[in-house]
């Protein structure tokens, strides 16, 4: 190998310093834009967990786990990627059709890069579980309806992802896993069956959300007849916009906002013809479509939707999403007047500055860089010292 330089040469100290101060800051901004890793990579049904990938579309090797939205990927959020996964690697077909049954469970478990590992980059990634279908074989359309949702748990003070990463997997069905029930009265056919988890340490800044999205295919058989329509259905791309309360949410603040997971109001089996779904109970006198998360109480009120573990009370009110008493139309959160989001800030002190994250990787920065200081002084020193003292004895010499 030819090096170009005459031969006995020697590398400057100033190019190592350089050298190694660059490649240090490198590093450092590298790791500063690694998004958070994760992918659907099995089902388990009947109990039994499939052949890796069996029944799932598939994922492009570069990007498969990477979040479809992001501070970096602002336009992500409504990209046909947020139907199935990256394209065109998700548009293609799975392998085969998974037989269920409606009624039975189907798991689906995740993981960060390989089958046992952390699943996510916990701590620091949380936010929610969700899971939808669609009678399509492409998912185009508002075709979709959920199925599942688990958002922030006020009383352990888990998400769902703080769950899924752990040794027991959510509700106890395995680690990386969270399950999910086919309607019993769907009608029999082919459906997708979409899987997603959004990461919510960014979200406290616009387009920080990071959803992670997978789709698979499934065969139902039963004798039901239902077909989800009207409010439970949704489309993707467009089932989120980047202000939506469960998109744009301050999991720093304290005290910490209700969370309100993104999306439309479950289907459960028996609700093809209107009425509420969702976690607890639901009151709603002469009220309509009442759901979610705790309790909610709509007097005369239309599509109340309770988030956490506050209670969503409208008199009179219509729309009301969220946390706290909500007067007025289309409210979210704990405001008062004509289409209110909840009040979020960009830091956790309520103002603005860096979260958690950024901080963290701001020290680290400075951390790395003092210490390429201190490398590239030893070098220089070391190198340019013998060169000092030969330069002292030649005008030692000149001035005998």
């Amino acid at each position: 190998e030819t090096s170009g330089r005459p031969t006995g040469s020697r590398i400057s100290p100033t190019m190592v310093s350089s050298k190694a101060l660059l490649c240090i800051i490198f590093t450092v901004f590298a790791a500063s834009s690694v998004h958070a890793h994760t992918y659907l990579n099995n089902l388990i049904v009947g109990g039994t967990p499939l052949a890796r990938q069996d029944g799932i579309r598939p994922h492009p090797q570069n990007a498969y786990d990477s979040p479809i939205a992001s501070l970096s990927n602002p336009t992500g959020l409504t990209s046909q990627d947020m139907t199935c996964g990256f394209l065109p690697a998700a548009a293609n077909a799975a392998n085969k059709k998974i037989t269920v049954a409606a009624g039975s469970s189907v798991g689906l478990q995740w993981w960060h890069a390989s089958p046992g590992d952390d699943v996510i980059d916990a701590p620091s990634h949380k936010g929610p579980c969700i899971a939808y279908m669609a009678r399509s074989d492409n998912g185009q359309g508002n075709v979709w309806f959920k199925i599942y949702e688990k958002g922030y748990d006020a009383a352990t003070g888990l998400w769902c992802v703080d769950q899924l990463a752990s040794q027991t997997g959510v509700d106890g069905k395995g680690k990386g896993v969270f399950a999910v029930t086919i309607p019993s009265d769907l009608a029999p056919g082919n459906y997708l069956l979409r899987g997603e988890i959004i990461a919510l340490h960014e979200a406290d800044r616009p387009n920080g959300a990071q959803p992670y999205v997978s789709c698979a295919e499934l065969t139902v058989t039963g004798s039901g007849t239902a077909s989800p329509s009207g409010a439970y259905l949704t489309s993707f791309p467009g089932g989120y916009s980047a202000t939506d309360p469960g998109i744009r949410y301050n999991m720093y603040a304290s005290p910490k906002p209700a969370y309100i997971v993104p999306g439309p109001r479950i289907y459960t089996a028996g609700a093809a013809s209107g009425g509420g779904g969702g976690g607890a109970a639901n009151t709603g006198t002469t009220g309509t479509n009442n759901n979610d998360g705790a309790a909610a109480t709509g007097t005369t009120g239309t599509n109340n939707n309770g988030g956490g573990a506050a209670a969503a009370t409208g008199t009179t009110a219509t729309n009301n999403n969220g946390g706290g008493s909500n007067t007025g139309t289309n409210n979210n959160g704990s405001n008062t007047g004509n289409s209110n989001l909840v009040a979020d800030s960009t830091s956790p002190s309520g103002g603005a500055g860096l979260t958690p994250g950024g901080a963290a990787a701001l020290a680290v920065f400075v951390t790395l860089a003092f210490v390429a200081l201190v490398v590239g002084a030893f070098l220089f020193i070391k190198h340019k010292k013998p060169l000092l003292f030969a330069a002292m004895k030649m005008k030692v010499q000149t001035a005998v």
